[in-house]
């Protein structure tokens, strides 16, 4: 009887010791699961595009007084952007800074009202279009993950005018206008923007600071000012 009890104890012991064992297993594994690392932050090509609000903002009125307004322009560009430094935690949300660069199409121009003290015949308006190759090199902020992010930029740009369009109130205008300045082709500025990617889909908005005249006059009555363009677009990453 005793045998029969001592052995029948022995096995209880040996199952429970068995229990423990896989129990502990399991737990190691788990916890193996729970410290997987968070997936980083990786370099991303890129396309967006979208619209822009284009603002000429004078420093000087002497030029037959005239009034600016703004047009509508467009930006589409590829880019590119690679991380250089992120916080390797698991916390969920992360920063990361990366550089990058933008390089495609873009637009600058202004309207300018005529009617001021000059008057005119017909409609004393001239509005000039100039469509660019843009190249913007930049550092971008991003605090979340690769599937949620919120990101703003700083960028130093420079952009080349290949085509100018000019439309005015009347024929006559126009020829004038042409007569009375002289185009200026190249442009450089700062730009800032912000937005957010959701996974490979982003929206975002910024602005280019332009510190190049449209135009020049050639004469003493020269014009001085600065391009400002809100932009607004969507982008998708590949």
């Amino acid at each position: 009887m005793k045998k029969y009890l001592f052995a029948t104890l022995m096995a209880v012991m040996g199952v429970c010791a068995q229990a423990q064992i896989v129990s502990s297993s399991s737990s190691r594994v788990i916890r193996f699961v729970d410290e997987k690392p968070a997936e980083p932050f990786k370099p991303t090509r890129y396309v967006k595009g979208g619209f822009s609000v284009l603002n000429f903002i004078s420093e000087n009125d002497d030029w037959m007084s005239p009034s600016y307004y703004s047009l509508t322009g467009y930006n589409l560009v590829f880019g590119y952007d690679k991380p250089f430094f992120q916080d390797k935690t698991d916390a969920p949300l992360r920063g990361c800074i990366s550089w990058g660069i933008e390089a495609g199409l873009s637009s600058r121009g202004t309207g300018i009202d005529l009617s001021g003290d000059y008057e005119l015949s017909g409609d004393d308006y001239v509005e000039v279009l100039k469509h660019s190759l843009i190249v913007n090199p930049k550092l971008t902020f991003k605090i979340g993950s690769p599937k949620f992010s919120w990101y703003y930029d700083l960028g130093a740009f420079v952009r080349f005018d290949y085509a100018t369009g000019i439309d005015a109130g009347y024929d006559d205008l126009e020829t004038l206008f042409q007569e009375w300045t002289e185009d200026q082709n190249v442009d450089a500025g700062l730009s800032l923007g912000t937005g957010f990617w959701i996974n490979r889909f982003e929206i975002g908005f910024g602005v280019l600071f332009g510190f190049s005249p449209l135009f020049s006059t050639g004469t003493e009555n020269e014009i001085e000012g600065m391009t400002i363009s809100p932009q607004f677009h969507i982008g998708w990453a590949f």
